[in-house]
Formats: C-alpha cells, sequence, structure tokens
C-alpha cells in the first residue's frame, strides 16, 4: 500500500501514485494553473476560494454511506482514484490507471481453492510481517482477524492482539480472548465507555475527513501506537469474502416487495420519493 509523490527537478514534474486497492488516502486541488496535494482534506481547504460543501457527496453518504469516485465532501477537493498515477507539469496535469480488478472465469474443485485461499492468505501476511518494529494484530474475534492472527503467529515468536471493548457485546471480546489464548499470543482489552465516545465525537469526525459509520478505530489505533508501530488488521476481509450475511438479507426483503399490491407499491414510492426530496 503507498501513496507517494516524486519531484523531477530535471524534468520539473511531479509523479504521484496511489496503491492499487486505495488504502493510502491522497487529496489534489488544481485550479487556474494552481496544484496542491495532500494525505488529508484539511490542509487543501486553506487553497479553496470558497469553501463550499459538495451536497452530491452528501446525498451519496446518505444514501450509500460512502462517497464514490472523485468527489469528496467539499467542492474542489478530489481524491485520487485507487490503482491511479499523475504526472503534473507547469502545463497540465495527466492521470493514468495502471491496474484493475481482472474477473478471469476457472473452474475449480473445493478442495484446490482451499488449497489456493491458503497459500494466497499466508503469503499476504508473511509480506506484511516485514518490520523492524513490535507488530501488533486487532483482533474482533471476526474471521478475518482471527486469520490473519493465526497466520503471524506461526511466523513470528511474539506478538500482540488488541481487542476493543465498549461494553455491548461481551461475546466478541469473551471469544477474541479465548482465540489468543489457543494461538499463544499476548492479548490486551482496552474499555472505551459510550461516554467516552459522545464525548469524542467532534475529534473523530476531525480525523476521519469523511463521514463514517465507524470511527471507533481513531481509539484502537492511537491506544496500540503506544505499544506497536505496525498492526495488522482485517478491514476490508469481509467483503472479499461475501461480506455480513445483513446485505444478503435486505436484498431478500427487497425482493418481497415485488408481491406487493398496486396500492401499497404506490404508497411506498410516495414515501421514498418525499425522502429523497428532503435529501436533495
Amino acid at each position: 500500500m503507498w501513496a507517494f509523490a516524486i519531484y523531477d527537478l530535471a524534468k520539473k514534474r511531479v509523479f504521484i501514485s496511489r496503491d492499487r486497492a486505495g488504502i493510502k488516502p491522497l487529496y489534489y486541488v488544481q485550479r487556474d494553473g494552481f496544484f496542491a496535494f495532500a494525505s488529508e482534506v484539511k490542509p487543501l481547504l486553506y487553497y479553496l476560494p470558497e469553501r463550499k460543501v459538495d451536497y452530491v457527496a452528501v446525498k451519496s453518504v446518505l444514501m450509500m454511506r460512502y462517497v464514490p469516485g472523485e468527489r469528496t465532501m467539499f467542492e474542489g477537493v478530489k481524491k485520487l482514484l485507487p490503482a491511479t498515477n499523475m504526472i503534473v507539469t507547469q502545463n497540465r496535469v495527466v492521470k493514468e490507471k495502471y491496474w484493475d480488478l481482472e474477473y478471469r472465469p476457472k473452474e475449480y474443485n473445493v478442495e484446490s481453492v482451499k488449497k489456493i485461499v491458503y497459500k494466497t492468505l499466508e503469503s499476504a501476511v508473511d509480506r506484511h510481517l516485514i518490520a523492524d518494529v513490535p507488530i501488533g494484530i486487532l483482533l474482533s474475534s471476526g474471521l478475518d482477524s482471527s486469520i490473519l492472527a493465526y497466520f503471524a503467529s506461526k511466523k513470528l515468536n511474539e506478538i500482540t492482539a488488541y481487542t476493543l471493548d465498549f461494553g455491548t457485546n461481551l461475546k466478541e471480546v469473551e471469544l477474541a480472548t479465548k482465540y489468543a489464548a489457543e494461538l499463544g499470543i499476548d492479548h490486551k482489552i482496552y474499555r472505551i465507555s459510550m461516554d467516552d465516545l459522545i464525548d469524542d465525537y467532534g475529534k473523530l469526525v476531525w480525523h476521519s475527513d469523511f463521514p463514517k459509520r465507524n470511527l471507533y478505530p481513531y481509539y484502537i489505533y492511537s491506544i496500540v501506537s503506544k505499544d506497536a508501530k505496525v498492526v495488522l488488521s482485517g478491514l476490508g476481509g469481509d467483503e472479499v469474502f461475501g461480506g455480513y450475511v445483513w446485505k444478503y438479507k435486505t436484498c431478500e426483503r427487497f425482493k418481497k416487495l415485488h408481491t406487493l399490491d398496486t396500492k401499497s407499491k404506490n404508497e411506498l414510492y410516495k414515501s421514498v420519493n418525499n425522502v429523497l426530496k428532503i435529501i436533495a
């Protein structure tokens, strides 16, 4: 993962690149022969002639819980898209997509798929364990972080797992504790109260740059950084393997809409249109 810029003194141009999955953020402002970039939105706001909220982005957040494409929450500030390089000169800005995910269907039997997934995950974790500082892992007891902890524990003699406890899901903490013990790794639990979340909410939004449903990673990263400078996280792992069950249940509920009678459908559409008008 990366987001970096290289200034070529001889050619007087800047080469900017963002990693394939867009894990590392990179934003920029381009206007009237001016160009600025940063890893956060906040410093770029000083280079806007006027700070305006991008209401198309707001609508996206309310409807989809994220902002697709190049937009940000502010007009004039854009995201460099994942898997994209950018070359900036005095006269122009050129963007080039250097990679894309290809779907190449191929028939496998179940056993061969198991072996491929196992080796791929093992190799990916091994590559991310290369560090000259202590390494930790965020353990939530979910399949994604538990799998990472398993492979990491096979490779390293010393690794610490970190779990957040909000006091609302004791089973998750219990399972994380049990699994860490089975792997023989150190385990630290940090308890955060709902009052802490409410008191720090403004700070969480400030650091996130975008409205988010889950802002709690701020806590775990700020706490863990005192012990480990490198941590593994299962973020995105759920989506790679099909995502959460509630998404499929939602689709099933939408399918049932086709069975409604005409009057019920019209009332539902009317309600949805009223909500969309309020958002717009």
